[in-house]
């Protein structure tokens, strides 16, 4: 879909202004379209806040945090506790707690043997 000159600077306008390009997306199509306008007008386009990669401070807090408590990381999720309710205490992402599991060679629960524990509690 070609967008209108007025359009095009609406929606850099809006973004400019700190609105999300999934806001403005609502409004003009979608967000890979607002993305497009964005990169195609030099404007550097934000990371949603999920999506924003660890600053290196952050990735050091997280090595010392599965060198200091791995075991206890372990012996949790063992126990039959989620990836959530395991990387909560230690301030952690599930997903890094799921990556930490595998390397350390953990057998990890499937979807579907994690909801059958969890509905047997």
């Amino acid at each position: 879909m070609a967008m209108k000159e007025w359009e095009r600077a609406e929606v850099i306008r809006r973004y400019q202004a700190g609105e999300s390009m999934h806001s403005i997306g609502k409004d003009f199509g979608s967000r890979y379209l607002i993305r497009k306008v964005l990169v195609a007008a030099g404007i550097p386009v934000r990371q949603a806040p999920g999506n924003q990669r660890l600053g290196s401070h952050r990735r050091r807090e997280v090595a010392r945090i599965l060198e200091e408590h791995g075991d206890d990381i372990v012996r949790l999720y063992l126990s039959g506790a989620s990836f959530v309710r395991t990387a909560r205490p230690f301030g952690l992402n599930p997903a890094t707690v799921e990556r930490y599991l595998r390397d350390r060679g953990v057998s990890v629960r499937s979807f579907v043997q994690a909801h059958r524990a969890r509905r047997n509690k």
